[in-house]
């Protein structure tokens, strides 16, 4: 699954505000999250299993761990330029359509027992995600680059 995030200007009658949009791929590739440099820099999207690995979706695990690789090395790469590159790591994150949303329906007992197994006791949040993604893609975060950024309740934890 890769995700992309994009920023909504403010208005005088709305904030900023991040909109993540996730969808699967049939294929798993890495490939630069930008052609053009812009501001602001928009993070990686990673998982919690590319940190502790997964026997049950290795080939994910692998995947998400190459992620966090490859934010690490750009960063590295792109600081003398002043382009900072990180990555946000999620942990179980229910929206609308999403994998989440499908098991509560039809794998009830899967979906209770991993909610169980969060320390807040509830999935994440798309909104929960993209307000971290908006504090990295802020001036607020002007000297943070190469950084992983673990979103997940506590999960990886437990």
């Amino acid at each position: 699954m890769t995700a992309f995030l994009w920023t909504a200007k403010p208005t005088k009658s709305s904030p900023p505000r991040a909109c993540l949009a996730f969808q699967s791929l049939p294929t798993c590739h890495l490939s630069p999250p930008w052609t053009v440099v812009r501001r602001p820099p928009p993070p990686n999207i990673s998982s919690i299993r590319g940190i502790t690995g997964s026997a049950r979706l290795p080939s994910y695990a692998a995947v998400k761990s190459a992620t966090i690789n490859y934010t690490i090395s750009e960063a590295v790469a792109l600081s003398g330029s002043r382009i900072r590159v990180n990555a946000i790591a999620t942990g179980s994150i229910e929206f609308p359509g999403s994998n989440w949303d499908t098991r509560k329906r039809d794998e009830p007992a899967l979906y209770v027992a991993t909610v169980k197994r969060v320390p807040w006791g509830r999935l994440g949040t798309g909104e929960e995600v993209a307000n971290v993604a908006l504090f990295l893609a802020s001036d607020a975060a002007s000297w943070v680059t190469g950084q992983v950024v673990v979103v997940e309740g506590g999960q990886v934890h437990s």
